[in-house]
C-alpha cells in the first residue's frame, strides 16, 4: 500500500517533524542553519533539542557533556557566556563545521520566519541538572514572543506538569521513554533499567505483577501513564514501542487518540539499509506526526 501525506488523523495531515533541524542525516544537529534549510523544503515542524545553562539561556544542543562533539569539554551546565561565542561543532574530521547556537537566537530567527508552524524545543533531562523553577521560567521567558508557535516537550513529566502549572497556554508534549521502553543498549545511563518478563523496560512496580498477558499489563500501564503526562497534548513515543505494542495487541495511538491526545512517532530515518516500506506497519496506525532526520526524503515519499 502506498500511503501519501493526506493520511490522517482527525481531519489534519499528518505532519513531518524534522529531528534536530535536519533535513537529511549527513547535516549537523541543532544548528540555526537548520531551520533556513528546513523552510526551504517545506518542512515546517522543527525540532531542536535545548540543555540549560548556568547563566539562564539553553544551548541548542543534545547530550549533558560537550566532548567529542565540540571543541570544548565538560558539562553544558556551566559552559560560561563567553565560551559559548568560540563553542563549535566538529566534523567527522575533528575540525570546526558550525557555531553552537542559543535558544535566544533561535528565537529571534523565528520571529522572522513566519512559515514555521511549530518548533518543537526538547527540553533534555541531564542527571546533573535539576529542573528548578528558574530554569523553567528562563524557558518560558525566552519562548515569549513566539510562544503560539512553540511546543516544549520532555522525557520529564515533572518539568511537564510544572510548565502547565506556571503557563496554561503554552503547548507541550510529553516523551514516556523513562518510564517505558523497548530495546535500548543495556549501557543507557537513564531509567528504566529493568526489563519485565516481556520484555519492556520499566521499573515500575506494575511491570513485575504477575499479568496473564503483554495486553493487560500495557492496558494497566498506559493509564498509570497518563496521568504523568496530563497537560501535554502531544505524546512522543519511540516507534519500536509501538510496534511490539502493536504486535502484543496494544495500540498507543489508539489508546491516546480516545483521550484526545496527538501522537509523534520518533525516530523514523529512511536510508538504504532501512528504506521507508519497513515502516508501513507504523502508517498503517496512522501517528499524527513523524520525527525522522531524514525529512525530506519522507516529504517525497509521502507525496508521491
Amino acid at each position: 500500500m502506498i500511503w501519501n501525506y493526506s493520511t490522517v488523523h482527525s481531519g489534519g495531515k499528518m505532519q513531518i517533524v524534522s529531528h534536530a533541524a535536519r533535513t537529511k542525516l549527513s547535516s549537523p544537529p541543532n544548528t540555526l542553519a537548520g531551520l533556513q534549510e528546513c523552510i526551504e523544503k517545506g518542512l515546517y515542524y522543527i525540532e531542536y533539542d535545548i540543555s540549560p545553562l548556568s547563566y539562564g539561556d539553553f544551548l541548542l544542543f543534545h547530550n549533558e557533556k560537550l566532548d567529542n562533539t565540540t571543541n570544548r569539554t565538560g558539562p553544558v551546565f556551566l559552559l560560561k557566556r563567553d565560551d559559548q561565542r568560540k563553542l563549535w561543532y566538529l566534523n567527522k574530521e575533528g575540525t570546526r563545521e558550525t557555531r553552537v547556537a542559543h535558544l535566544s537566537q533561535l528565537i529571534e530567527l523565528l520571529n522572522d520566519e513566519l512559515l514555521v508552524r511549530e518548533l518543537q524545543l526538547d527540553l533534555k533531562t541531564h542527571v546533573s541538572v535539576p529542573f528548578t523553577d528558574d530554569i523553567l521560567k528562563n524557558l518560558l521567558r525566552i519562548i515569549a514572543p513566539v510562544k503560539n508557535r512553540v511546543r516544549i516537550s520532555s522525557c520529564a513529566d515533572w518539568a511537564i506538569r510544572r510548565l502547565h502549572e506556571l503557563d496554561r497556554e503554552v503547548k507541550l508534549g510529553f516523551d514516556p521513554q523513562f518510564f517505558i521502553d523497548v530495546g535500548r543498549s543495556e549501557a543507557n545511563p537513564y531509567p528504566p533499567f529493568r526489563q519485565n518478563r516481556f520484555t519492556y523496560r520499566d521499573d515500575h512496580p506494575i511491570a513485575s505483577y504477575n499479568w496473564q498477558s503483554s495486553y493487560e499489563y500495557l492496558v494497566a500501564r498506559a493509564a498509570s501513564l497518563w496521568s504523568q503526562g496530563q497537560g501535554a497534548d502531544v505524546w512522543y513515543l519511540r516507534y519500536e514501542l509501538l510496534e511490539k505494542s502493536a504486535t502484543d495487541g496494544f495500540n498507543w495511538i489508539e489508546f491516546l487518540h480516545s483521550r484526545g491526545t496527538e501522537v509523534c512517532a520518533w525516530t523514523l530515518n529512511i536510508t538504504k539499509k532501512n528504506n521507508s516500506k519497513i515502516f508501513s506497519p507504523i502508517l498503517k496506525m496512522q501517528p499524527d506526526r513523524i520525527s525522522s532526520d531524514t525529512p525530506d526524503s519522507w516529504k517525497r515519499y509521502l507525496e508521491a
